[in-house]
C-alpha cells in the first residue's frame, strides 16, 4: 500500500482522498474506543486527531487538546486501574457497543430536563424551580 501510495502522490486529487480516508479511520476508531469503553484506544485515536486540530484551525481543541492529553497520561496509574475495565463508559444495556462516555450522559439528562415543561419554562415560579430541583436526581436515574 505504502508503494501506490508514493506512487500516487504526485496526483492531488489522490491525495485529498488518502486524507479524507486516513481522518475518517482516525474518527471511526475514536467512535470504537468510546462506544466500546476502549481506554488505550481512546488515548491512541485522540492522539492521532491532535494535528488534524490545528491543520483545520480548530483553535480550542487545537489550545486545549494537549493540555487534555497531558493530563490524562500523567494520571495514567490511576487511570489505568479503572478504565480499561469499561469504566469511563456509561451503559444503559448489557450489549457491547451501545455505551457513552459520562459527559455526554449528562449532556442528554440536561437536555431531557431542559425539554417542554423542564426547567427553562419555569425559572419565573420560585416554588416549580424548588420542585424541579428536588425532584432532579430521581429524573435523572428514570432517564
Amino acid at each position: 500500500m505504502e508503494e501506490f501510495d508514493q506512487a500516487h502522490s504526485d496526483n492531488p486529487k489522490f491525495m485529498l482522498w488518502s486524507t479524507d480516508m486516513s481522518m475518517v479511520k482516525i474518527l471511526l476508531d475514536f467512535i470504537r474506543a468510546e462506544r466500546s469503553g476502549n481506554w488505550m484506544q481512546h488515548v491512541e485515536a485522540f492522539t492521532a486527531m491532535l494535528p488534524w486540530f490545528t491543520i483545520y484551525d480548530h483553535t480550542n481543541y487545537a489550545r486545549w487538546g494537549p493540555v487534555y492529553l497531558a493530563d490524562i497520561k500523567s494520571w495514567r496509574r490511576q487511570l489505568h486501574a479503572e478504565f480499561p475495565d469499561g469504566k469511563i463508559v456509561v451503559k444503559r444495556t448489557k450489549r457491547r457497543f451501545y455505551q457513552v462516555l459520562a459527559d455526554q450522559a449528562i449532556e442528554w439528562i440536561n437536555k431531557t430536563c431542559k425539554m417542554h415543561y423542564g426547567i427553562i419554562s419555569m425559572t419565573r415560579n420560585d416554588q416549580a424551580t424548588e420542585k424541579f430541583i428536588v425532584t432532579w436526581s430521581k429524573r435523572s436515574c428514570i432517564s
